[in-house]
């Protein structure tokens, strides 16, 4: 991954690594991480991790913020891991992989998220809007479904 960091390809690694944007500092605690991880048999060779995390990033604010989710970006990551060993696999095969990825960027800055990047929205408030949802509360739980749309326009 580290040839996608540097190059413009970050967003193409967003969902594997969170990467700070350079101009935001992170506020002075340590982001907080909720979540599971499980391993199950893939196809002969294989083992399959599926990991679902929710990371909570506190960013640095300036004094005056309209809504105090307005520091802190939500990352959610449903990522699997594919382990392959073995003869019937290729040489290039073989190794640790990603397979599924799916996830979103919530109380984001989102010209930083298009970029690969993670910023609060104080940094670009006018382009984040929540879209609307039965259960706001939902982007908080690693074990609700995917949203459809993270509310960047």
């Amino acid at each position: 991954m580290q040839p996608l960091f540097g190059t413009g390809r970050e967003p193409e690694a967003q969902a594997l690594v969170s990467l700070i944007d350079p101009g935001t500092p992170l506020a002075g605690v340590q982001p907080r991480v909720t979540g599971s991880m499980a391993v199950a048999l893939g196809a002969p060779g294989e083992i399959v991790v599926h990991t679902n995390y929710l990371f909570a990033y506190a960013f640095t604010a300036p004094e005056r913020l309209a809504d105090p989710m307005d520091a802190v970006v939500v990352v959610r990551a449903d990522v699997d891991y594919v382990l392959r060993e073995g003869s019937q696999w290729t040489s290039s095969s073989q190794g640790l992989w990603y397979g599924h990825v799916a996830g979103y960027g919530y109380s984001i800055a989102c010209d930083a998220y298009e970029r690969g990047f993670l910023a609060p929205t104080y940094r670009n408030p006018d382009a984040f809007r929540p879209p609307p949802q039965s259960d706001p509360g939902a982007y908080f739980d690693p074990d609700a479904p995917l949203p459809g749309e993270i509310g960047c326009t």
